[in-house]
């Protein structure tokens, strides 16, 4: 295990030798440039080092649990750095079709198309949402259990309490929310969309997408990933400001 470990910092880092042909590709690279386009240095690679070396004191010890926090931590930096490549190359995508450049949109297209795919299997479960098709409104609901459990209640009193007071409305028996006056047709109407967002971002980065002169991408992608973000703790000082 301690030895797979070592693989994982090797293939993290990639070459070391200026002269080789693949020089500056692997993850240690990206995240060195990222963060100089956005201003956060070398903090995901330094973040990223010390969780290897904590994870692999961890293996030494047979401290399992201290096995899984460094994971974490590397993954919630890889998805940092990886976010970042997305984000600066679809703010490309925006500057492009604005200078009219179809060449160089199409092949910022494909860079963010490649970056994201990094995270994307990582990612995507947190990018779904609960949404009523009525109000046209993103619930709160993090779960597809909570975000069908809604039911329209009508002169309802607690089997409990049964003079007690009547609730007519929307009721999840999940969560126990209750939205007093909400119409049957809008309670009704909640449905769970599996990845939603991360569908959004892979529409950005279709190549077979032409692109539209009046959206702001950047912006778009940074809104599609905001709940992964708040999944893995990272923070807009994580992500930074693109230069």
């Amino acid at each position: 295990a301690q030895h797979a470990w070592d693989e994982g910092w090797a293939f993290y880092h990639g070459p070391d030798d200026s002269n080789h042909d693949y020089d500056g590709c692997g993850p240690y690279a990206t995240a060195a440039k990222r963060g100089g386009n956005f201003g956060t240095g070398d903090a995901t690679n330094i973040a990223t080092l010390a969780a290897m070396n904590a994870g692999l004191t961890a293996l030494q010890n047979e401290d399992m649990q201290g096995v899984v926090d460094a994971r974490d931590e590397v993954l919630k930096n890889i998805v940092i750095v990886y976010s970042q490549a997305s984000v600066r190359y679809a703010s490309k995508m925006t500057d492009d079709l604005a200078a009219g450049d179809t060449a160089d949109y199409d092949k910022h297209q494909a860079e963010g198309h490649a970056f994201y795919r990094v995270i994307e299997a990582y990612v995507a479960e947190y990018t779904s949402i609960c949404y009523n098709m009525v109000s046209h409104t993103v619930s709160s609901d993090s779960s597809q259990a909570s975000c069908e459990a809604y039911m329209y209640l009508e002169n309802y009193t607690s089997p409990n309490d049964p003079s007690g007071e009547e609730f007519t409305g929307c009721y999840n028996s999940v969560t126990h929310a209750q939205h007093e006056g909400m119409s049957e047709e809008e309670c009704e109407a909640f449905g769970w969309y599996a990845n939603y967002y991360n569908d959004k971002i892979l529409e950005i980065f279709d190549l077979k997408n032409d692109g539209d002169a009046t959206a702001d991408y950047e912006a778009d992608i940074r809104s599609y990933l905001q709940p992964v973000w708040d999944a893995f703790g990272i923070t807009a000082e994580d992500i930074g400001t693109l230069q």
